[in-house]
Protein backbone atom coordinates (compact mmCIF):
# COMPACT_ATOMS: atom_id res chain seq x y z
CA UNK A 1 0.00 0.00 0.00
CA UNK A 2 1.26 3.72 -1.00
CA UNK A 3 2.14 5.52 1.77
CA UNK A 4 -0.75 7.96 3.68
CA UNK A 5 -0.23 11.43 3.21
CA UNK A 6 1.24 12.83 6.48
CA UNK A 7 0.12 15.86 7.87
CA UNK A 8 3.59 17.48 9.01
CA UNK A 9 6.90 16.26 8.46
CA UNK A 10 7.65 16.28 12.30
CA UNK A 11 4.68 14.15 13.34
CA UNK A 12 3.50 10.28 12.12
CA UNK A 13 -0.51 11.58 11.96
CA UNK A 14 -1.51 11.05 8.51
CA UNK A 15 -5.06 11.37 6.89
CA UNK A 16 -7.52 8.63 6.03
CA UNK A 17 -9.01 8.87 2.54
CA UNK A 18 -11.77 7.24 0.79
CA UNK A 19 -9.19 5.87 -1.65
CA UNK A 20 -6.96 4.35 1.56
CA UNK A 21 -10.57 2.46 3.02
CA UNK A 22 -11.20 1.17 -0.17
CA UNK A 23 -8.14 -0.63 -0.58
CA UNK A 24 -8.09 -1.87 3.06
CA UNK A 25 -11.88 -2.94 2.28
CA UNK A 26 -11.30 -4.69 -0.75
CA UNK A 27 -8.48 -6.63 0.89
CA UNK A 28 -10.36 -7.50 3.29
CA UNK A 29 -13.31 -8.71 1.40
CA UNK A 30 -11.22 -10.93 -0.30
CA UNK A 31 -10.32 -12.48 2.62
CA UNK A 32 -13.79 -12.73 3.65
CA UNK A 33 -14.98 -14.30 1.02
CA UNK A 34 -11.59 -16.62 0.80
CA UNK A 35 -12.58 -17.69 4.47
CA UNK A 36 -16.49 -18.50 3.54
CA UNK A 37 -18.14 -16.08 5.80
CA UNK A 38 -21.42 -14.84 5.35
CA UNK A 39 -22.42 -11.45 4.56
CA UNK A 40 -24.58 -11.48 7.94
CA UNK A 41 -21.79 -12.36 10.20
CA UNK A 42 -20.04 -8.35 9.91
CA UNK A 43 -22.28 -6.24 13.03
CA UNK A 44 -23.68 -2.90 12.11
CA UNK A 45 -21.96 -1.61 15.05
CA UNK A 46 -18.60 -2.78 17.29
CA UNK A 47 -20.01 -4.76 20.58
CA UNK A 48 -18.17 -3.13 23.76
CA UNK A 49 -16.43 -6.60 23.99
CA UNK A 50 -14.10 -6.02 20.38
CA UNK A 51 -12.01 -3.79 22.90
CA UNK A 52 -11.15 -6.81 24.76
CA UNK A 53 -10.06 -8.79 21.78
CA UNK A 54 -6.35 -10.11 21.60
CA UNK A 55 -5.55 -9.25 17.47
CA UNK A 56 -2.55 -11.12 17.85
CA UNK A 57 -4.15 -13.91 19.82
CA UNK A 58 -7.66 -14.16 18.09
CA UNK A 59 -8.13 -16.29 14.40
CA UNK A 60 -8.16 -13.58 11.30
CA UNK A 61 -11.11 -15.05 10.51
CA UNK A 62 -12.56 -14.38 13.86
CA UNK A 63 -11.64 -10.79 13.33
CA UNK A 64 -12.46 -9.97 9.61
CA UNK A 65 -16.22 -9.18 10.38
CA UNK A 66 -15.22 -6.48 12.99
CA UNK A 67 -12.88 -4.99 10.45
CA UNK A 68 -15.17 -5.12 7.91
CA UNK A 69 -17.29 -3.09 10.21
CA UNK A 70 -14.95 -0.68 11.34
CA UNK A 71 -14.26 -0.16 6.82
CA UNK A 72 -18.12 0.98 6.95
CA UNK A 73 -18.01 2.81 10.40
CA UNK A 74 -15.17 4.99 8.70
CA UNK A 75 -16.72 5.59 5.43
CA UNK A 76 -19.47 7.10 7.30
CA UNK A 77 -17.22 9.05 9.00
CA UNK A 78 -15.40 10.90 5.77
CA UNK A 79 -18.91 11.28 4.26
CA UNK A 80 -20.18 13.40 7.02
CA UNK A 81 -16.56 14.87 7.76
CA UNK A 82 -14.66 14.76 4.33
CA UNK A 83 -11.41 14.52 5.86
CA UNK A 84 -10.54 12.05 9.40
CA UNK A 85 -7.11 12.22 10.80
CA UNK A 86 -5.21 9.45 12.29
CA UNK A 87 -3.00 10.86 15.53
CA UNK A 88 0.05 8.26 15.20
CA UNK A 89 2.05 10.94 17.14
CA UNK A 90 4.17 9.73 20.08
Amino acid sequence: MPQPPELDPDSSDFLITPAMIARVEARLQADFEEAGLQADTVPDSLPDSFGWLDAEGTPWTELLPYYLCITTLLNAKLARHGVLVCGWSV
